[in-house]
């Protein structure tokens, strides 16, 4: 069986092995999922963050944040999926590959739920993506009976009527605040507010200096959820989250999360399979070794590069674990 190089595979803070030198307890661990996957007890889901999992949104080099369609860095996705298409070309044929297990995928972004349905028409297989989940969590795009998408979004049901009410009649004010500290208002979003700091600034730093001046404001952040990605801080009604929305569309089913940020963390903490970028942050890395079964992708394969290392992580466990393909070659 073919070894994974690009990656380790850890189990509850356990590295472990695939492939020849296979630990057989961390592949049982897995299989025993797989076989409620085969038999049909439960659906599994592949879920991707965008921004530094699918796409680059950081300078490696300097470290400044470099988001797609954004004043920093205003190429569009279609100017760069034509720079990347031999990267796109390979990551689509691993998610068509993993389709034939059964699988199903989503996106879970802070991103626009449009941004992520244009990203997805792209770099997906057609029809491929189930859901998604744009917006951190505050609006859930699903495909109808048709299998077309659905025109209007779904709302998370942990968010209270009066919780998107704080944030709107906020909305201005926390533009005007990132505005004032140098940040980009990301536009086409319907819900919640993203920021994208300057270039001189990390997102971390960013996210401090806008709950500071909030305060100062006056603004209730106690009632707000406010994170960030590896490119923009998001600012949403309490309630909305990555996982929150995660959990509303999986009920009892499975999820493999792919993530690189802390905006992810929930989300991977509330799944069965961890898969992080080379480029993810170090304390996303140590959620993902203490999953139940967690692959660290290695530096050297950022973002989409690290997805398709981590999907083929992915494929050598299922196939270590006995699974049969339920269609196709």
């Amino acid at each position: 069986m073919e070894k994974l190089r690009s990656a380790d595979v850890y189990s509850k803070g356990e590295r472990t092995n695939i492939g020849k030198e296979a630990d057989e307890v961390h592949v049982t661990v897995f299989r025993e999922y797989l076989q409620k996957i085969e038999t049909g007890e439960s659906e599994a889901y592949i879920c991707f963050d965008v921004d530094g999992t699918l796409i680059k949104s950081t300078d490696y080099e300097t470290g400044k944040s470099t988001p797609l369609e954004t004043l920093g860095n205003q190429q569009s996705i279609e100017e760069y999926v034509k720079a990347n298409s031999k990267n796109i070309e390979i990551f689509k044929n691993r998610i068509a590959a993993l389709q034939r297990y059964g699988f199903k995928y989503m996106i879970n972004t802070g991103r626009s739920v449009k941004f992520a349905q244009r990203l997805a028409e792209h770099i997906f297989p057609e029809d491929s993506l189930a859901v998604i989940i744009g917006e951190g969590g505050a609006g859930i795009l699903e495909r109808d009976e048709s299998g077309s998408w659905k025109i209007e979004l779904t709302k998370p049901e942990t968010v209270r009527v009066e919780d998107y009410q704080i944030l709107s009649n906020n909305k201005t004010a926390i533009e005007d605040i990132g505005r004032a500290l140098g940040g980009t208002v990301e536009s086409g979003k319907q819900v919640i507010v993203s920021v994208h700091p300057p270039q001189s600034m990390s997102v971390s730093d960013f996210e401090q200096h806008l709950k500071d001046e909030m305060q100062s404001k006056d603004i209730p952040i106690e009632q707000l959820f406010i994170t960030h990605s590896s490119s923009a801080v998001d600012i949403g009604p309490k309630g909305a989250s990555k996982i929150a929305s995660l959990k509303q569309i999986l009920g009892k089913n499975i999820a493999i999360y792919f993530g690189d940020a802390q905006n992810d963390a929930k989300a991977l903490e509330g799944s069965l399979v961890n898969v992080v970028v080379g480029n993810a942050d170090a304390d996303i890395q140590d959620i993902a070794k203490k999953a139940e079964l967690g692959i660290v992708v290695h530096p050297s394969h950022k973002d989409m590069s690290g997805s398709i290392e981590g999907l083929r992580g992915l494929e050598l466990l299922i196939r270590a674990g006995g699974m049969k393909r339920t269609g196709g070659q």
